[in-house]
């Protein structure tokens, strides 16, 4: 399947794409919504979500971060050889829902580099601590986040394996509002961790797409 063929697809499928050079190479951008500036007299558009697609090293790769400098808890930085796995995981990333699992919703769709049945037993799996285990917790990551920050490299490939086994992603509850179940990138461990309302609905707005 070629670019075009990867383009024609996702415009099929409902989705603003623009075929540009990305990071120097062929590849397309996606745009799931524009947004117009609420500044008044503003002459520019801010753009509400946007997606990479290009091909490299005998790779499709698929990065849509909303967070810097690095990828925040559920941006996406996902490769493939299979170019219907790429088109797939785009369209599920922007048409897909939260997927229920047990007593919890999970954002299986803004993951695709996860395999189902790993995060289910994850999941079934994970510790419940309190809030203060969950700040030495997150303190020990973000602490290992910022030495990652301070290396001397040109590539996130470099350091990718170690980010995701340092960042988490979030569910929440299907009935609950006082609780959230953080997911470790990597599939490492999943925590339920008690949260005050007003937090845990902040968090769940982040799952309106």
């Amino acid at each position: 399947m070629t670019l075009q063929d990867i383009i024609h697809r996702l415009r099929l499928a409902g989705l603003r794409v623009s075929q540009q050079s990305v990071f120097g190479r062929p590849g397309c951008v996606v745009y799931s919504n524009w947004e117009k500036s609420a500044l008044p007299n503003a002459r520019c558009v801010l753009i509400g979500d946007v997606s990479h697609i290009w091909r490299e090293r005998g790779q499709w790769f698929y990065r849509q971060w909303r967070h810097a400098p690095l990828p925040g808890p559920d941006d996406i930085e996902f490769r493939t050889g299979d170019a219907n796995t790429l088109v797939d995981a785009v369209v599920t990333r922007y048409q897909g829902a939260l997927e229920p699992m047990g007593e919890w919703l999970v954002p299986l769709h803004r993951h695709p580099e996860w395999n189902p049945v790993l995060v289910r037993e994850v999941v079934k799996n994970a510790e419940v601590v309190d809030a203060h285990r969950w700040d030495e917790i997150r303190a020990r990551h973000q602490t290992t986040l910022q030495l990652l920050l301070s290396l001397d490299t040109e590539s996130i490939d470099d350091v990718l394996a170690r980010i995701l086994a340092n960042s988490f992603s979030f569910a929440i509850h299907s009935e609950r509002v006082d609780r959230t179940l953080f997911i470790r990138r990597d599939l490492g461990c999943a925590y339920v961790v008690p949260l005050e309302p007003p937090l845990n609905g902040i968090l769940g707005q982040r799952f309106d797409n």
